[in-house]
C-alpha cells in the first residue's frame, strides 16, 4: 500500500463512516475494501442487499488496520 493510499485511509475515509452507502460513500467503501485487502481492483456488488456486509467488514478491517498505524 502506497503512502498516498495510507493517507487517504487515515484522513479521507473516516469522513464517510456512518453515512448511507450511496454514490461517493459507496465508492469510498469499495476503495477502502480494496486497499485494506490488498486487492488490485475494486470488487463491486451486484445487489444493494450486499451493502450491509460490505460496510461491516470494511469498517472492521479498517478499525484493525488503524490500530496498527499508531
Amino acid at each position: 500500500m502506497s503512502n498516498e493510499d495510507k493517507e487517504w485511509l487515515k484522513n479521507v475515509f473516516p469522513t464517510f463512516i456512518g453515512r448511507t452507502l450511496m454514490k461517493d460513500t459507496l465508492s469510498a467503501y469499495y476503495k477502502a475494501e480494496m486497499l485494506l485487502n490488498g486487492w488490485d481492483t475494486i470488487k463491486k456488488r451486484g445487489c444493494a442487499c450486499n451493502y450491509r456486509s460490505l460496510k461491516n467488514t470494511t469498517e472492521k478491517s479498517y478499525n484493525k488496520w488503524i490500530k496498527t498505524q499508531s
